[in-house]
């Protein structure tokens, strides 16, 4: 009776245990899409603002008629 007793209990805590993990990971899951969500929704704003948002947005323009951008 005393070894049973231990044996729920060890297995009541796994339980909670593997509870409290998968609504963990749940949670952790849905905050990474939320994220992205709440990013793609800023940088449509953005975007629509006219903000440059891209590393080759900020490159200047070259001309092709001039080698070296001299005038």
């Amino acid at each position: 009776m005393f070894r049973r007793r231990w044996k729920r209990i060890l297995l009541i805590l796994i339980m909670v245990w593997v509870i409290l993990g998968v609504l963990l990971a749940g949670f952790l899951g849905v905050e990474r899409v939320r994220g992205k969500i709440s990013l793609a929704r800023y940088k449509r704003e953005l975007a629509s603002k006219g903000v440059k948002l891209s590393p080759s947005e900020f490159l200047p323009k070259v001309n092709p008629k001039n080698d070296n951008g001299a005038t």
